[in-house]
């Protein structure tokens, strides 16, 4: 983001994701956290400390067209950054196994392509 969010003002987040081809799994929790501060930590590797503001409820499986994720958020105010992903970790993730033609990219992952983020 350009300018921090101002608080208490709404604020519409939408993007569009599409599922990689030759994926094994597709997740419900590809989710939203606006921070004020990054969360970027090159030792972690996974982010699940935090709650995501934003969060989707349906499988996204789909490698074909590009499927709109958006919802609505109050600002608590200077909020500047953004973070699309999934923050749990896997055995807490709600997962479906696809039937993939060949090898899958990454045997136990799910990996997901952003546009449009606005």
């Amino acid at each position: 983001m350009t300018i921090p969010l101002e608080e208490a003002k709404h604020y519409k987040l939408e993007f569009y994701v599409s599922l990689a081809d030759f994926c094994r799994f597709s997740i419900k929790q590809l989710d939203v956290c606006l921070t004020n501060d990054s969360l970027f930590d090159s030792t972690a590797f996974a982010i699940t400390s935090v709650v995501p503001q934003i969060q989707n409820s349906t499988f996204i499986s789909d490698t074909l067209n590009w499927v709109k994720v958006s919802g609505i958020y109050k600002a608590s105010g200077g909020e500047q950054f953004i973070t699309i992903g999934n923050f749990n970790l896997t055995n807490s993730s709600d997962t479906t196994q696809l039937d993939t033609p060949s090898q899958p990219l990454s045997p136990n992952s799910s990996y997901y392509y952003l546009d449009d983020v606005s």
